[in-house]
């Protein structure tokens, strides 16, 4: 046992020594073909030995330690080579992992599930390979692979939802790490130009679904490191279907809404996360728009609500630094000489995002879908309650006399603050001035998605002007931004004499 042991370290310290130079490549595809099958073989020994009844216990923990270091030398093998290798070597790693992994009484292998998955993934990763995948009727691995990583996703599901709380805690590493891994595969799957997402793209975006419901509705986050991987399963196929099966991407709009804003109020210490989730709502925000014709569910009306809420109170509170938010410094005020759409697409019709920071994109980004779903809500909303009741207005009861019968019926209308009109009250009110300065930010996102009548026009220009003789000094700065937003926006719709 221990010389066998010996000689899996001293390879894995080879393969890692020699990663990066040509010492692996110049052995040529035969002899790296022949490690792979010696690696195969000597873990599917080890394998017979861990999973046979009559094992001792003594025998069972000396194969579990020789799988470990052996399924470590694979592990630095394919890290090492996978990049040069061929499309049949790599299938021939994909397959053994396929048909070595799972055992007969469900589940994978303990001892090294998480290490193979992670073999799997690194292969997957390397995108030519996926594209290089069969995918015709006859034989299609790309639907083998998918298949074989949704049902351990199935199966880590129901483990989760069965367990009891107990058990939940002790089994939630292994369970974390299972996930990730194998939500990070399917990532690598539908990432790949020519994969073939209407095979089992619907089954996939609803059990990733189910899958980040699960995770956020427990009090402690079990697989964060899979959130990454499922958001961005989610913005690849629901992507395809606005192109193909647009219905769908209806039916789980208001799920992934809010699936969205919780993950992203969780997740201001994961930038990777935000940024994914920002995407997401980029491709979602066309069928968003689209629906302003119709009247919207109830469902959908509070999903946006969910996630407007988030997005606006993730950016005027301290949750996130202050390079992560969107400066002054970051833009450039100019109405005309501005860059092309297919250059620079980040731009209003007053200033334009001049430095490509990840941080300045993701904060535009942010401003501009908040500023959406006010706009949205404001323009849905009443229609949504349009159609339970004849009257949209709310009504309150007017205090009357005891004595005075006929008081006791009236009702008096009360006028319904908008979310514009909430915005610009939490910024001539906000607590300090940076609140104010943050909800200004959303103001003028907001002032170019709007049309404003002159009753509007003159309170917006007298709400702004109090904001731009402020005291501190990058709340009159972006008071001033709006104005001149406002400005634009008034002359627009001006009509010429």
């Amino acid at each position: 046992m221990s010389e066998k042991t010996a000689g899996f370290s001293w390879l894995k310290r080879y393969f890692e020594q020699h990663r990066n130079d040509t010492a692996l490549r110049n052995l040529g595809q035969y002899a790296i073909q022949v490690l792979y099958d010696d690696l195969f073989q000597v873990n599917a020994d080890e394998r017979r030995m861990y999973v046979r009844e009559t094992s001792s216990k003594i025998q069972k923990a000396s194969a579990a330690i020789r799988l470990q270091e052996g399924t470590g030398a694979l592990r630095a093998l394919v890290n090492a080579t996978i990049k040069f290798v061929n499309r049949k070597q790599a299938s021939s790693v994909i397959n053994h992992i396929m048909q070595f992994l799972p055992v007969p009484t469900g589940g994978y292998l303990p001892p090294i599930e998480v290490e193979y998955l992670r073999i799997l993934r690194t292969v997957l990763e390397y995108q030519p390979h996926v594209e290089h995948l069969s995918k015709t009727a006859k034989k299609n691995q790309w639907k083998d692979i998918a298949d074989f990583c949704l049902d351990g996703l199935q199966d880590e599901l129901e483990l989760t939802k069965t367990a009891s709380p107990r058990q939940a805690r002790s089994q939630r590493g292994v369970v974390s790490s299972v996930s990730s891994e194998l939500l990070g595969c399917l990532r690598a799957l539908t990432m790949a130009t020519n994969a073939p997402l209407a095979i089992c793209g619907n089954v996939m975006v609803r059990l990733v679904l189910d899958i980040l419901r699960e995770a956020t509705s427990q009090s402690s986050v079990s697989i964060v490191e899979g959130f990454t991987s499922g958001i961005a399963i989610l913005r690849t196929t629901l992507a395809h279907y606005s192109l193909t099966k647009a219905a769908i991407v209806y039916e789980v709009l208001p799920d992934v809404l809010v699936t969205s804003s919780r993950l992203f109020t969780s997740g201001t210490k994961l930038p990777t996360l935000r940024e994914e989730i920002l995407m997401l709502l980029i491709v979602l925000r066309p069928h968003l728009q689209s629906v302003t014709n119709r009247d919207a569910s109830d469902s959908l009306l509070e999903a946006v609500n969910i996630i407007c809420s988030a997005l606006t109170q993730d950016h005027t509170t301290e949750t996130i630094s202050t390079k992560q938010r969107l400066n002054l410094e970051d833009l450039d005020l100019c109405l005309q000489d501005r860059p092309p759409l297919d250059i620079m697409p980040m731009q209003s019709a007053s200033f334009w995002l001049r430095t490509c920071s990840r941080e300045a994109e993701a904060s535009w980004t942010q401003l501009s879908l908040s500023a959406f779903y006010h706009t949205w809500l404001d323009c849905e909303t009443p229609k949504a309650k349009q159609t339970k009741s004849s009257d949209p207005v709310q009504t309150t009861s007017t205090p009357s006399d005891p004595d005075d019968h006929e008081g006791s019926s009236r009702a008096k209308r009360r006028r319904v603050e908008t979310h514009f009109e909430a915005l610009i009250s939490r910024s001539v009110q906000g607590n300090g001035g940076a609140e104010s300065m943050r909800t200004l930010q959303i103001v003028v996102f907001s002032i170019e998605l709007r049309t404003f009548s002159e009753s509007q026009m003159c309170g917006l220009a007298g709400e702004l002007l109090q904001l731009a003789s402020d005291k501190d000094v990058s709340v009159a700065s972006w008071a001033l931004l709006c104005l001149c937003r406002y400005v634009v926006s008034s002359l627009a719709i001006m009509p010429s004499r």
